[in-house]
């Protein structure tokens, strides 16, 4: 990993899934990481959300996945939520889509019915993405124009997932 940062290139791994809050607290520590793989046991520690949210670490969400292994009995009972709320800088991803069967169309899906998201709240997710991302700048502006040039963002189906009026 050392190399890795020592060649400018961004860091991520998996951390704070299965171990606790201070898991992810020593990974970001020790590997300097930009991003973190799951991240949703930094709920149980406000410390943890502080280093979090303050240093402008992405966490990269996946529901499904977190669901299907047993951490959260539902959706609706997972963190990505509060993560959001909190101020994470949080994305939807997909950890293995084939063995989880998902994709990320499907787990903007499940966080807009889960969370009764507007479409709004999916364009930040996805401009959260894009912060997040280990691209150039350049690369980075082109993504959020085509974003926001398109009028919804999303297809149909998630449009709908994510834009609750009731």
């Amino acid at each position: 990993m050392q190399r890795n940062q020592d060649a400018g290139l961004k860091l991520t791994a998996h951390a704070g899934e299965f171990r606790g809050a201070e898991s992810i607290e020593e990974s970001v520590r020790r590997l300097h990481l930009n991003r973190v793989g799951h991240g949703v046991r930094s709920v149980e520690n406000p410390r943890v959300i502080e280093m979090i949210q303050s240093s402008g670490i992405g966490l990269e969400v996946c529901i499904s996945s977190n669901v299907a292994l047993g951490l959260y009995p539902s959706a609706q009972e997972h963190p990505f939520e509060q993560l959001r709320k909190a101020g994470c800088l949080v994305t939807l991803a997909t950890d293995d889509p084939a063995y989880f069967a998902t994709s990320p169309k499907n787990e903007y899906l499940i966080a807009g019915n889960a969370f009764r998201l507007s479409e709004g709240d999916c364009k930040q997710i996805t401009l959260n993405a894009i912060d997040a991302a280990f691209c150039d700048d350049e690369t980075k502006a082109r993504l959020r124009q085509s974003l926001e040039g398109n009028a919804t963002g999303f297809d149909e189906k998630v449009t709908v997932a994510c834009d609750r009026t009731e």
